[in-house]
């Protein structure tokens, strides 16, 4: 975020894939239903959330770019 001179902050703009994630963890409360404290292991490797939703993020704005061209 940047600050103007008066102090109002000027909120960037999210991607979709930000605004799908904040729905997700509003409605299907995704934060909660993975781990954070205790991430899950599987094959001897740990999930991290911050991690996963990165990657939903990042995956989900790639999906849109591509279909816009």
């Amino acid at each position: 975020m940047s600050i103007l001179e008066e102090g109002t902050e000027i909120r960037e703009k999210e991607t979709v894939g930000q605004e799908f994630i904040e729905w997700a963890e509003k409605y299907w409360h995704l934060d909660k239903l993975v781990k954070i404290e205790n991430p899950d292991k599987f094959a001897g490797e740990t999930c991290d959330y911050r991690y996963m939703r990165n990657i939903f993020i990042e995956k989900i704005n790639a999906i849109i770019n591509d279909r816009l061209g």
